[in-house]
Protein backbone atom coordinates (compact mmCIF):
# COMPACT_ATOMS: atom_id res chain seq x y z
CA UNK A 1 0.00 0.00 0.00
CA UNK A 2 1.57 3.35 -0.94
CA UNK A 3 0.05 6.54 0.87
CA UNK A 4 1.17 10.30 0.29
CA UNK A 5 1.98 11.78 3.59
CA UNK A 6 3.21 15.26 3.96
CA UNK A 7 7.45 15.71 4.97
CA UNK A 8 8.04 18.93 7.12
CA UNK A 9 8.88 21.53 4.52
CA UNK A 10 11.38 23.53 6.31
CA UNK A 11 13.39 20.15 6.97
CA UNK A 12 13.62 19.43 3.41
CA UNK A 13 14.72 22.58 2.67
CA UNK A 14 17.56 22.29 4.86
CA UNK A 15 19.23 19.10 3.49
CA UNK A 16 21.14 20.07 0.89
CA UNK A 17 22.80 22.80 2.78
CA UNK A 18 22.88 20.39 5.66
CA UNK A 19 24.47 17.82 3.65
CA UNK A 20 27.05 20.53 1.94
CA UNK A 21 28.47 21.55 5.24
CA UNK A 22 28.60 18.13 7.44
CA UNK A 23 30.54 16.26 4.32
CA UNK A 24 32.78 19.55 3.40
CA UNK A 25 33.89 19.18 7.20
CA UNK A 26 34.18 15.83 7.24
CA UNK A 27 36.44 15.67 4.00
CA UNK A 28 38.45 18.27 5.67
CA UNK A 29 38.75 16.17 8.74
CA UNK A 30 39.47 13.38 6.89
CA UNK A 31 42.20 14.41 4.65
CA UNK A 32 44.15 16.87 6.97
CA UNK A 33 47.03 14.41 7.37
CA UNK A 34 47.53 14.37 3.62
CA UNK A 35 50.06 17.07 3.62
CA UNK A 36 52.80 15.67 0.96
CA UNK A 37 55.40 14.85 3.63
CA UNK A 38 54.13 11.18 5.17
CA UNK A 39 51.18 11.05 3.61
CA UNK A 40 49.68 12.04 0.19
CA UNK A 41 51.15 12.89 -3.56
CA UNK A 42 54.30 14.55 -2.84
CA UNK A 43 54.82 18.03 -3.77
CA UNK A 44 57.51 19.82 -4.52
CA UNK A 45 58.43 22.92 -3.16
CA UNK A 46 61.59 24.65 -1.71
CA UNK A 47 60.57 24.09 1.94
CA UNK A 48 57.94 22.43 4.09
CA UNK A 49 55.33 25.29 3.44
CA UNK A 50 55.55 24.69 -0.06
CA UNK A 51 55.75 20.79 -0.54
CA UNK A 52 52.92 20.94 1.66
CA UNK A 53 51.22 23.53 -0.15
CA UNK A 54 51.65 22.06 -3.44
CA UNK A 55 50.69 18.66 -2.21
CA UNK A 56 47.14 19.98 -1.25
CA UNK A 57 46.34 22.21 -4.57
CA UNK A 58 48.00 20.15 -7.45
CA UNK A 59 46.35 17.74 -9.25
CA UNK A 60 42.89 18.75 -7.01
CA UNK A 61 39.59 20.41 -8.79
CA UNK A 62 38.40 23.20 -7.76
CA UNK A 63 35.30 21.91 -6.84
CA UNK A 64 37.19 19.71 -4.12
CA UNK A 65 39.36 22.82 -3.23
CA UNK A 66 35.94 24.53 -2.19
CA UNK A 67 34.82 21.45 -0.34
CA UNK A 68 37.86 21.48 1.78
CA UNK A 69 37.64 25.27 2.09
CA UNK A 70 34.48 25.20 2.99
CA UNK A 71 34.87 21.68 5.71
CA UNK A 72 38.09 24.77 6.99
CA UNK A 73 35.88 27.04 7.83
CA UNK A 74 32.94 25.60 9.34
CA UNK A 75 35.57 23.92 11.27
CA UNK A 76 37.25 26.53 12.84
CA UNK A 77 36.20 27.30 16.48
CA UNK A 78 35.05 30.60 16.11
CA UNK A 79 32.59 28.79 13.40
CA UNK A 80 31.64 25.71 14.53
CA UNK A 81 28.55 26.83 16.71
CA UNK A 82 26.90 28.93 13.94
CA UNK A 83 27.92 26.45 11.16
CA UNK A 84 29.08 22.90 11.93
CA UNK A 85 27.26 22.31 15.31
CA UNK A 86 24.30 23.49 13.67
CA UNK A 87 23.80 21.37 10.81
CA UNK A 88 24.65 18.28 13.09
CA UNK A 89 21.20 19.54 15.15
CA UNK A 90 19.14 20.10 12.08
CA UNK A 91 20.65 16.22 10.78
CA UNK A 92 19.09 14.90 14.04
CA UNK A 93 16.18 16.53 13.76
CA UNK A 94 15.46 15.07 9.56
CA UNK A 95 16.46 11.66 11.27
CA UNK A 96 14.50 11.62 13.99
CA UNK A 97 11.45 12.82 11.82
CA UNK A 98 12.65 9.80 9.50
CA UNK A 99 12.48 7.58 12.28
CA UNK A 100 8.85 8.38 13.63
CA UNK A 101 7.67 7.64 10.02
CA UNK A 102 9.59 4.35 9.86
CA UNK A 103 7.21 3.14 13.33
CA UNK A 104 3.81 3.43 10.92
CA UNK A 105 5.84 2.43 6.94
CA UNK A 106 7.92 0.33 5.81
CA UNK A 107 9.98 3.07 3.77
CA UNK A 108 8.99 6.21 1.78
CA UNK A 109 9.89 6.98 -2.00
CA UNK A 110 10.96 10.09 -3.75
CA UNK A 111 11.37 11.08 -7.08
CA UNK A 112 15.08 11.33 -8.33
CA UNK A 113 16.04 14.85 -10.15
CA UNK A 114 18.74 17.29 -10.35
CA UNK A 115 16.69 19.86 -8.00
CA UNK A 116 16.43 17.94 -5.08
CA UNK A 117 19.35 16.44 -2.90
CA UNK A 118 16.86 14.34 -0.72
CA UNK A 119 18.80 11.43 -1.36
CA UNK A 120 21.54 12.52 1.20
CA UNK A 121 18.90 11.75 3.70
CA UNK A 122 19.62 7.98 3.61
CA UNK A 123 23.73 9.23 4.18
CA UNK A 124 22.26 11.03 7.35
CA UNK A 125 20.48 8.23 9.37
CA UNK A 126 22.63 5.40 7.66
CA UNK A 127 19.00 4.14 5.72
CA UNK A 128 19.51 1.13 3.14
CA UNK A 129 18.26 3.24 0.18
CA UNK A 130 18.45 1.99 -3.82
CA UNK A 131 17.69 4.37 -6.88
CA UNK A 132 15.81 2.83 -9.58
CA UNK A 133 14.36 4.16 -13.14
CA UNK A 134 11.04 3.57 -13.27
CA UNK A 135 10.30 4.39 -17.27
CA UNK A 136 11.66 5.56 -20.41
CA UNK A 137 11.03 9.67 -19.30
CA UNK A 138 14.44 9.39 -17.63
CA UNK A 139 12.48 9.47 -14.22
CA UNK A 140 13.71 7.31 -11.32
CA UNK A 141 12.86 6.97 -8.05
CA UNK A 142 14.59 6.48 -4.62
CA UNK A 143 13.00 3.92 -2.11
CA UNK A 144 14.53 4.40 1.48
CA UNK A 145 13.75 1.99 4.23
CA UNK A 146 14.60 1.52 8.40
CA UNK A 147 18.15 0.85 9.53
CA UNK A 148 19.00 -2.67 8.64
CA UNK A 149 15.89 -3.41 6.27
CA UNK A 150 18.16 -3.78 3.63
CA UNK A 151 16.57 -6.88 2.09
CA UNK A 152 13.17 -5.21 2.53
CA UNK A 153 14.16 -2.41 0.48
CA UNK A 154 15.60 -4.67 -2.50
CA UNK A 155 12.11 -6.55 -2.08
CA UNK A 156 10.04 -2.85 -2.40
CA UNK A 157 12.21 -2.24 -5.19
CA UNK A 158 11.89 -5.35 -7.04
CA UNK A 159 8.24 -5.58 -6.94
CA UNK A 160 8.22 -2.05 -8.22
CA UNK A 161 10.33 -2.69 -11.23
CA UNK A 162 8.08 -5.84 -11.60
CA UNK A 163 5.33 -3.50 -12.06
CA UNK A 164 6.47 -1.10 -14.81
CA UNK A 165 8.27 -3.59 -16.48
CA UNK A 166 4.60 -5.07 -17.39
CA UNK A 167 4.11 -1.70 -19.18
CA UNK A 168 2.68 0.25 -16.00
CA UNK A 169 3.26 3.55 -16.24
CA UNK A 170 3.16 6.34 -13.96
CA UNK A 171 0.87 9.49 -14.46
CA UNK A 172 3.36 11.97 -14.52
Amino acid sequence: VIEEVSFFSKLLKAVSFTYKIISSAEATSNNANLTGILFGTRGKGKNIEEIIFNARTKGLSEETKKTLVLGSYVLQEENQEKTFLNAQRIRRLIVDKINSLFEYYDGFIIPVTDQNNYLAIANFGGYPSITIPINTKSLAINITGPILKDSEVLNMAYKIEEYFAKGSDLNV
